[in-house]
């Protein structure tokens, strides 16, 4: 994973933290349902939905400034087994893990609004690069990223990220 930083702030002596993406509890029987999971399954204190950032980006994730999107095909993926297990039995469901297997995934940080600050990137080739977009790859599950987040592609309509 890439070192990421606020860009008012050293990428060198930003300690990291762990930034946990935690549903909505109203939302957690769905998501185990359209996941395959049966009630109650689903573990929150797991490594499947944590991911190590500086300080400072873990603030940002927080505070809504940015937010971790999967990749478009990522996406498809998991509009396609909410789709796939709305149709089937509960007993006939497909669970997540088995379609996105647990290992690292491609994410965007991407700003929810122009006013976000902009994030610094350590890179020792160009010290003072800057960008309103990264790409990130954790083993934080993209099914429970997107528990945690899509709530913000109502307010944020333009989270939707192109490309694979």
């Amino acid at each position: 994973m890439s070192s990421l930083a606020s860009f008012t702030t050293s990428p060198e002596m930003q300690p990291l933290e762990d930034y946990c993406f935690i549903p909505r509890a109203k939302e957690i029987y769905k998501m185990e349902y359209y996941w395959g999971l049966s009630r109650g399954e689903l573990e929150l204190e797991s490594a499947l939905n944590r991911i190590t950032v500086r300080t400072d980006v873990k603030k940002l994730l927080e505070e809504e400034q940015y937010a971790l999107i999967p990749t478009q095909d990522t996406l498809q993926i998991l509009y396609d087994l909410h789709d796939c297990n709305q149709e089937r039995a509960h007993d006939d469901r497909r669970v997540f893990t088995e379609v996105l297997p647990i290992g690292e995934y491609t994410y965007h940080l991407v700003p929810t609004s122009t006013s976000s600050p902009p994030i610094q990137f350590a890179d020792c080739f160009n010290p003072s690069s800057k960008s309103t977009e990264f790409l990130i790859r954790s083993s934080v599950h993209p099914a429970l990223v997107i528990a945690a987040t899509y709530p913000m592609f109502n307010r944020f309509p333009y989270l939707v990220v192109t490309g694979g």
